[in-house]
């Protein structure tokens, strides 16, 4: 056997000896000669155990790795967004000029919207309530004061009717004293003309007369036919005081009577 067809021991692998990874095996080399050909079983053994460490080293990491996800298909929201904001488009670049645009003119405007509350509006809003606080308060005075008007209106309507009442019993104060004085008057006539003395119940008559004007104020409202009649009685006890003293005497006692029944009527 030729020893050099023999491959020296440090070119053959032992078994137990981990090989480098590479995708092939290396060929093994024909044999040569008598010699090559007993040679063949050892290196042949060494290729296959070669061969099987390759290949279990390379599916190791084929084991270990775990399979990537598939990849989601974007919806149908994403791809118009992408269609319609696509840089490498036209349409897609006017669209983000033109969004871009958009946002800075609504934050422009947002921004005018803020200074406008808080320049304009918040003063304005802030002067409305003061301004409506004291028209609440203007409003409570004004009510105060006109429940004081209309108390004190009460208050002059009442010191009104007792004015009124006042009035009326002074004019009736005064018309009782009309109505004495009246007849008075006529009674002294008479005693003047059952003493003869004419010119003295003429006197007499002319200030009953005088009485009984202040006593028609007071009749008139109450009882008019008997002013009239007193006024024309004393007017005809006048008129016959010359001519006829008795018969002016008896009209006199007429209207005498006539006196004293106002009196009791209306000065009970």
């Amino acid at each position: 056997m030729d020893t050099e067809s023999v491959p020296p021991e440090s070119e053959v692998p032992p078994k137990d000896a981990k090989q480098p990874v590479s995708e092939t095996a290396p060929e093994p080399e024909p044999p040569v000669g008598e010699g090559e050909g007993e040679a063949a079983p050892a290196g042949g053994a060494a290729v296959e155990a070669i061969a099987a460490g390759s290949e279990a080293v390379a599916g190791a990491p084929a084991a270990e790795e775990a399979p990537a996800p598939a990849k989601r298909k974007p919806g149908l929201l994403a791809r118009l967004f992408g269609w319609w904001f696509n840089p490498e488009t036209r349409l897609g670049r006017f669209n983000r000029a033109g969004l871009r645009w958009t946002v800075g003119i609504l934050a422009v405007f947002a921004a005018g919207l803020l200074v406008a509350y808080f320049v304009l509006y918040r003063p304005a809003q802030s002067r409305a309530l003061q301004a409506q606080a004291e028209l609440v308060q203007t409003r409570q005075q004004l009510a105060g004061v006109q429940e004081q008007l209309t108390a004190a209106q009460g208050a002059l309507s009442t010191a009104q009717g007792d004015l009124q009442n006042l009035r009326g019993q002074v004019a009736a104060l005064e018309a009782h004293v009309s109505l004495l004085r009246a007849l008075n008057d006529v009674n002294n006539a008479r005693l003047n003309i059952a003493d003869k003395s004419i010119t003295a119940a003429r006197l007499s008559l002319t200030a009953a007369g005088e009485d009984v004007k202040g006593l028609e104020d007071f009749l008139q409202s109450k009882d008019p036919a008997t002013a009239s009649a007193l006024q024309s009685r004393l007017s005809l006890a006048i008129n016959e005081l010359n001519s006829s003293p008795d018969v002016a005497s008896s009209d006199l006692k007429i209207l005498a009577d006539q006196l004293t029944k106002l009196e009791t009527v209306y000065f009970p």
